[in-house]
């Protein structure tokens, strides 16, 4: 990921805020934390922060996991 991207991302959202800015439910954006998808940023307390790419990716999922499967037959 181009750092410029990153750099100009300098809004955090926590995970109230961007679950509802995706539109999952909040333990969905917990679950896709630890498995790896995505990796926000975490508060001295240990909470998690999100900024605009997070959310992009966190958006995107969302999407693919709406998408119905093709039939293989």
């Amino acid at each position: 990921m181009s750092s410029s991207i990153r750099s100009e991302a300098k809004a955090l959202f926590d995970t109230a805020q961007a679950a509802r800015i995706v539109g999952l439910p909040a333990e969905r954006l917990r679950r896709c934390v630890r498995a790896g998808l995505i990796a926000p940023h975490r508060t001295g307390g240990g909470h998690l922060r999100f900024d605009f790419v997070d959310l992009i990716l966190l958006r995107t999922t969302r999407g693919l996991l709406h998408q119905p499967l093709a039939d293989r037959t």
